[in-house]
């Protein structure tokens, strides 16, 4: 699946500094660990664990939205 990050947060997965990513939606649902997540079409990166989140905090920028929620733990694929 293609996962589109602005650059900052991709340059910081990239280098392995970012270990994880959320998203918000049910098209997420089906990622399971040891799929692969290709950022920006540039790099993959390996799903390590999967949670499903109930609520994230209001500062979030999905804050708005009803969830589901996923956050998906990566490492260099």
């Amino acid at each position: 699946m293609l996962l589109f990050v602005k650059k900052r947060y991709s340059d910081l997965i990239k280098s392995g500094e970012k270990t994880f990513e959320i998203r918000a939606g049910e098209r997420y649902r089906n990622i399971k660990p040891g799929h692969k997540l290709s950022i920006n079409g540039h790099f993959k990166v390996l799903v390590t664990k999967v949670e499903k989140l109930k609520s994230l905090p209001k500062n979030d920028c999905y804050s708005d939205h009803p969830g589901p929620f996923f956050k998906f733990h990566i490492c260099k694929g």
